[in-house]
């Protein structure tokens, strides 16, 4: 449990460029989501046109847990923290498994691409989605 808090700790540092190292609980705000579901007709669908938000996020690194407050509250407890990948392009993504508030198991993906651009992805198994965000901390 101490190693995950310690690369997710990392992976959030590194993620939010933010150079405070005694912060347990990261803000950052979601500016544009967008989603793509799967159709059981047609597979899955292109991902949306991205929609203008003003979300708060939350990754509380003590806890191991993220709370989006949309408007449908998103609560996500990390039970396990995958390896940190880095793609030919040099972008960095870390993946995480979580649970609901529903019990229901998803995984959640945090990545940072080479242009400072930082995404959060929810993916179920028949919807994902992502938020474009930037620290506020």
């Amino acid at each position: 449990m101490k190693k995950s808090i310690e690369i997710l700790a990392l992976l959030v540092l590194s993620l939010m460029f933010y150079n405070k190292c005694d912060a347990q609980i990261y803000k950052l705000r979601a500016y544009e989501f967008s989603f793509k579901y799967y159709s059981d007709n047609q597979g899955w669908t292109d991902w949306s046109d991205w929609k203008d938000c003003k979300i708060l996020i939350t990754i509380d690194l003590y806890e191991m847990r993220m709370k989006i407050y949309s408007e449908e509250e998103q609560e996500y407890d990390i039970i396990e923290v995958k390896d940190m990948q880095k793609d030919y392009k040099g972008n960095s993504t870390l993946k995480c498994v979580a649970i609901d508030r529903e019990g229901l198991k998803c995984n959640v993906r945090i990545v940072n691409d080479i242009n400072s651009n930082k995404q959060i992805y929810i993916d179920y198994l028949d919807i994902h989605w992502v938020y474009n965000v930037y620290n506020l901390n």
